[in-house]
């Protein structure tokens, strides 16, 4: 206790109050040694609502606006929420002449979005057969490239666990393809947002040479 009080600048009472209160509500403990505390594992629930409360788009905007100066085409960054992208940040090409139809607060399908892939390609093994599954209804042939049957799209995750990085040709909207690559979080799983770098293809200075 008196290390504690030293510390944080306070009287010995008063660091003795707050370890009460403290105690009181399971967040420490007393240890061994005589007048000695210890946190219990309650403050490992709240030390993850702390990095999970973290503002993403706060952090990530500075790198999503370099990618989009870089480059000059549509960047987009998404969360996942139940069996839908969401799109929560944008910002339009600054050189390409293209813009998509994609707005922030847009719920995307999984199947045809590159940014969908990333989610299915990272996430529960088992998630994917019950995906499609439940969402036969749902999933259907938007342009003539758009992958509907489970084994090819089985296929299509493999090779972007492979390259860690899922690609939309033209599955979504002709004329537009996408890239996107996931965000891991400190645990190794992808369950909050992509960056999702959309070009027109038919423009002979965007696509080929900006994605290499």
């Amino acid at each position: 206790m008196a290390h504690l009080s030293e510390l944080a600048g306070l009287n010995k009472s008063t660091v003795h109050r707050l370890l009460q209160g403290l105690q009181s509500c399971g967040y420490v403990t007393t240890a061994p040694a005589a007048g000695s505390y210890r946190l219990t594992t309650k403050f490992i629930a709240v030390g993850q609502k702390a990095l999970s409360s973290l503002n993403i788009i706060h952090i990530a905007a500075p790198h999503l606006e370099a990618l989009n100066i870089a480059t000059g085409e549509t960047i987009n960054f998404s969360s996942r929420e139940d069996d839908h992208a969401i799109l929560i940040y944008k910002l339009e090409p600054t050189t390409g002449m293209l813009r998509t139809r994609a707005y922030i607060g847009q719920h995307m399908p999984l199947y045809c979005s590159a940014m969908g892939k990333i989610y299915m390609a990272f996430g529960h093994p088992d998630y994917v057969k019950s995906y499609w599954e439940s969402h036969q209804h749902e999933i259907q042939p938007l342009t003539r490239n758009t992958i509907t049957e489970l084994p090819a799209m089985f296929d299509e995750l493999a090779h972007i666990r492979e390259s860690g990085a899922a690609m939309d040709r033209e599955e979504n909207e002709l004329g537009v393809s996408c890239i996107a690559v996931p965000v891991f979080d400190i645990h190794g799983r992808v369950p909050y947002a992509r960056v999702d770098f959309s070009f027109d293809i038919t423009s002979e200075t965007g696509g080929g040479e900006k994605i290499s």
